[in-house]
């Protein structure tokens, strides 16, 4: 608006995080009304050239990389055959007698 009552920001980005001030003066005096702006970023898998299929030797180990971008930071979760991959060695070790 015309009147500096409105500020849009048409497409926001991570660098728009901060605090905004609007200040409203006249000759009675100031006053003013404070924003603190926190731009969320989706989670964003980022390809960093591994291969999907993964072959390795039986009893050797392997590293699966899940390379994650957002904000507020993504909280990973792991999955086999969906199921969550922690309860499946909860389950395991039950199973063995741990």
């Amino acid at each position: 608006m015309e009147d500096g009552t409105l500020l849009i920001l048409a497409s926001v980005s991570q660098l728009d995080n901060g605090e905004y001030v609007c200040t409203a003066a006249n000759e009675a005096g100031t006053t003013q009304k404070k924003y603190q702006l926190k731009v969320n970023v989706p989670p964003d898998l980022r390809d960093n050239g591994s291969p999907g299929n993964v072959s390795v030797v039986l009893n050797q180990p392997t590293n699966l990389v899940c390379d994650v971008t957002g904000s507020p930071v993504p909280v990973i979760t792991w999955y086999k055959d969906g199921v969550p991959v922690g309860e499946l060695i909860l389950h395991s070790c039950c199973r063995d007698g741990c």
